[in-house]
């Protein structure tokens, strides 16, 4: 088994697969992209970065992506939150998940720990039939909460576009040297 020092990270792998595609004048896949990669990459970045800034506030926060190959590529941010300060385990915790199935038709999702045992979720859809499809169902939500034996104490489906932080103004155009020492 390698050592950590010559072990490969994903976004090495990704940074030497983005020179050799460079160079080539016919990607093996028309929808794939350099920027793609480029993209990839500040993402994986501005993770790293918001964790560590989290961390020297004494929060929690984990964002990735899940990669499917019949469903849109999701995102989850996981985030807890110092609920007491004189007590550095004990957090607030709550799960973001975001996913696009195109422009027009998005869904975005925040479910919190409010209690033990018991959550809030709260839900943005943008497309009007999806919204209309969550709302009529809302019940049977609850009723999967309560047979799992966990209470669901409230539940607000809205239907809406989730605007979010623009997450690259958090890497700096001249790199982020303060957090690198």
């Amino acid at each position: 088994m390698p050592d950590s020092e010559s072990r490969a990270t994903l976004k090495h792998v990704i940074s030497i697969l983005l020179k050799n595609l460079e160079g080539k004048p016919d990607p093996v896949d028309p929808n794939l992209k350099v920027d793609d990669f480029k993209g990839f990459i500040e993402y994986l970045d501005a993770n790293q970065i918001e964790y560590i800034l989290k961390k020297e506030n004494h929060e929690l926060g984990i964002r990735f992506i899940l990669l499917f190959t019949d469903f849109p590529v999701t995102e989850i941010f996981i985030e807890g939150k110092s609920a007491n300060p004189k007590n550095n385990s004990a957090f607030k915790y709550s799960v973001e998940i975001n996913l696009s199935f195109n422009e027009e038709n998005s869904i975005w999702s925040r479910i919190e720990l409010i209690g033990d045992r018991a959550l809030a979720i709260d839900c943005l859809i943008s497309e009007s039939q999806t919204f209309k499809l969550a709302n009529m169902n809302k019940s049977h939500l609850f009723e999967l909460f309560q047979s799992a034996g966990i209470d669901l104490m409230r539940c607000d489906i809205r239907e809406g576009k989730y605007v979010g932080k623009d997450r690259k103004e958090t890497l700096k155009e001249r790199g982020n040297l303060e957090l690198s020492a």
